[in-house]
């Protein structure tokens, strides 16, 4: 039997896309805080330990303009990602073997990104990880980080000694479902775990090497990110917002608003957030010099930034947002509205923001688009015209199964990432997938034909 516990070999990993990770959704994210966002046209993107590479090809494809590189240690990984890119003949993207100190992989990238990575390092690595993780954005950059926090992590780290213990006997497989018995039965502490069994259930469908590195590998340490923030701090970067759109906003992570005193900082409400939904994990922006928009450019922002409702969702009437504290329906007849709009054609801010029921309020609008943003009702889009060629090809090899990654939708130039169906591009949708692709080549996504991306490069 595999021993995982002392396995620190994470094994050919399964991709995964991440729509956190898209230079366009982050912009959207900042744009939406206020906070000005890095260059995107000409940007240099790094990923830190990419794993196979599927999300940095994507995103390549996706991005033409930008130059993207992936590193990771493990030579199985970076092989099929250059295989990958081969077969793409992809010219903006390179990989690195190696781990995140390799002197190769240099500095000043406008966006620095790692993504399950952090908390599974030791104490020491993860100190040497900071340093580099600072040291490597530019100036006007962010970096991107995943991390699991506490108090959130204390059920993940109950579910990870239990799976350790059972898989001395018994095959993960079935040690999954003898804890799936375990909570239908209430057996002791999973009878005062709430939500335990839908997250065996979850767990139960991943793959054996996420099963791994998730719950069975030997480094696992979460921290409070008050404590992350402030190391991240001495080292030059200030959180900036978060990646998860409901996290940014209070009605979605603070249950009966914010408490007395207030927060003093954002580092001090997002530890009170975690505190209030009891969340595993967070993906924040950090950057070394966090700027608010300047008046003189709020406008070309409100004209530039543009929203597409995504497939499928096109005759969906108001919605509502699942949190830790139950379903919430923000403000219906404003979301009514921006549906209706949203349904006729992509919209800028701008446009949404003057309808009479906002009446400038842009606070107001950007919660409610980034709760759309969350259940995927709707996607941030990059109006700077591409050359689709790249997401074409890689659209023709998911739709022929021929990448062993999830991939939740097909590649698109407008969205500057994946245009999400919600499930893998399984052979059962390939005629809706190839409606979806067709609506894509047609321009459906663009907003080029009414007003430029916001892009502080050309700005």
């Amino acid at each position: 039997m595999t021993d995982y516990r002392l396995s620190n070999q994470i094994g050919v990993y399964r991709g995964e896309l991440h729509r956190e990770l898209n230079p366009t959704w982050l912009c959207a994210v900042l744009a939406s805080q206020g906070l000005l966002p890095p260059r995107s046209r000409g940007a240099r993107y790094l990923d830190i330990g990419c794993g196979t590479g599927i999300d940095v090809i994507a995103l390549a494809c996706a991005n033409p303009d930008m130059h993207f590189t992936g590193v990771d240690p493990d030579p199985q990984h970076i092989g099929r990602a250059l295989e990958l890119a081969g077969r793409l003949s992809l010219p903006n993207v390179s990989f690195i073997q190696g781990g995140f100190d390799d002197p190769r992989i240099g500095k000043n990238y406008d966006y620095v990104v790692a993504h399950g990575l952090y908390a599974w390092l030791s104490e020491q690595k993860r100190m040497e990880f900071r340093q580099m993780f600072a040291g490597a954005i530019d100036p006007g950059g962010i970096g991107v980080l995943h991390y699991l926090v506490e108090p959130g992590a204390h059920l993940w780290r109950t579910l990870r000694a239990i799976l350790s213990g059972l898989v001395e006997h018994l095959s993960v497989r079935d040690a999954l479902a003898e804890m799936a018995r375990m909570a239908e039965d209430k057996w002791g502490v999973f009878a005062s775990l709430p939500g335990v069994r839908g997250i065996i259930e979850t767990i139960s469908g991943w793959p054996e090497e996420v099963l791994q590195h998730d719950l069975l590998n030997s480094h696992y340490i979460a921290e409070p990110s008050p404590v992350l923030m402030a190391n991240l701090a001495r080292l030059g970067l200030t959180f900036a917002a978060s990646a998860d759109p409901l996290a940014n906003h209070d009605v979605f992570s603070l249950p009966g608003g914010l408490p007395h005193p207030a927060p003093q900082s954002r580092a001090h409400r997002a530890g009170l957030s975690d505190i209030a939904t009891g969340r595993l994990s967070r993906i924040d922006i950090f950057a070394p010099n966090v700027q608010r928009i300047p008046a003189p450019q709020l406008p070309v922002m409100l004209d530039g930034l543009s929203f597409a409702l995504m497939p499928g969702r096109l005759q969906v009437a108001g919605f509502y947002v699942p949190t830790a504290f139950g379903q919430i329906e923000p403000a219906p007849a404003m979301a009514d509205a921006v549906l209706k709009q949203l349904r006729q054609r992509p919209t800028t801010v701008r446009m949404l923001v003057e309808m009479p029921m906002f009446s400038g309020n842009l606070p107001e609008l950007f919660t409610l688009l980034s709760g759309m943003m969350a259940v995927g009702l709707v996607h941030p889009l990059r109006g700077i015209r591409q050359d689709p060629v790249f997401a074409a090809r890689f659209n023709a090899l998911a739709m022929q199964q021929m990448l062993d990654a999830v991939i939740p939708g097909p590649v698109s130039v407008f969205t500057g990432g994946v245009i999400s169906v919600g499930s893998d591009m399984s052979p059962a949708r390939s005629g809706e997938i190839a409606s979806l692709i067709e609506m894509d080549r047609a321009g459906f996504f663009s907003p080029i034909r009414y007003l430029p991306y916001y892009d502080p490069s050309v700005a």
